[in-house]
């Protein structure tokens, strides 16, 4: 008669976020996955409608220092951690694809004067709603990663929204206030 041990091995919450902070470092260099499995390339070429209603990605493209309300298997970067993806080129390059597929799905383009609308998507900019938390968290993790020069772009487009309430406006400043 044979006896197995079976070991259940519990992780902390800590031990979680340090496995998916390693993890995004792949993620961001297009060869790991989030944890609900999609790469990189996968969510940059989703449409608009998925960006939309998908919510479990966001965390993963633009990670931050901030755990999330709403994802608690996305990474929260420590410094180490920060200090790794702002030398690292493709980390580098995969935020910045991301953030130009953000401002194409926000309906956003480069202009003479800074970000302009390209489309008008009222289901964005005319009410709060969750892809403001999103703006948060891109400006959080751009000015983080120094991508000062484009968390300053996408601040100043949103500070010239005519419908922005003062707490919606002072996160968003807030979230850049790392330099």
């Amino acid at each position: 008669m044979c006896v197995f041990k079976i070991t259940i091995l519990k992780t902390s919450k800590k031990e979680n976020i340090m496995a998916y902070t390693s993890e995004a470092i792949n993620f961001l260099q297009g060869t790991g996955k989030s944890s609900s499995g999609y790469t990189l390339k996968q969510i940059l070429l989703w449409d608009d409608d998925s960006w939309e209603n998908e919510h479990d990605f966001i965390q993963w493209i633009f990670p931050n220092d901030k755990p999330s309300n709403f994802n608690p298997d996305c990474p929260v970067l420590d410094a180490k951690t920060i200090s790794i993806m702002k030398m690292d080129p493709k980390v580098r390059q995969g935020v910045l694809e991301a953030y130009e597929r953000f401002l194409g799905f926000c309906g956003l383009n480069h202009g003479e004067n800074g970000l302009e609308h390209e489309v008008v998507k009222n289901h964005i900019w005319d009410h709060r709603n969750h892809n403001w938390l999103r703006i948060t968290r891109v400006l959080r993790c751009l000015s983080l990663l120094d991508f000062q020069s484009q968390a300053d772009e996408l601040l100043c487009f949103v500070t010239n929204l005519k419908n922005v309430d003062d707490d919606t406006m002072a996160y968003w400043k807030k979230a850049i206030l790392t330099r």
